[in-house]
C-alpha cells in the first residue's frame, strides 16, 4: 500500500491483528520505523494539507513531523 504525502511516498505494510485493527508500519526518512495502529473505521477527514484520509487516526499517523502540523476542522 502506498500513501502519497506531498511528493513523498510512504510505503505501508498492513497486518491485521487479533483485535481487527490494522497495524501500519512505515520507514521514516531517518531510517527509523514508526508503527501506527488504526481501526478500520471509515470516517473521512480532510487534513489542512489538502489530503483526504479514511479517518483521523490515519491523518495523524501520516503527519511526518509529529508536531501536529496537520489538523482538521471537526
Amino acid at each position: 500500500m502506498t500513501y502519497e504525502y506531498s511528493e513523498l511516498y510512504i510505503h505501508a505494510h498492513e497486518n491485521q491483528g487479533a483485535s481487527g485493527a490494522n497495524r501500519m508500519r512505515r520507514s521514516e526518512v531517518s531510517g527509523e520505523e514508526h508503527m501506527c495502529i488504526c481501526g478500520q473505521i471509515f470516517a473521512p477527514v480532510c487534513g489542512s494539507d489538502g489530503v483526504w484520509y479514511d479517518n483521523k487516526c490515519l491523518m495523524v499517523c501520516n503527519d511526518d513531523s509529529k508536531k501536529g502540523d496537520i489538523w482538521y476542522a471537526p
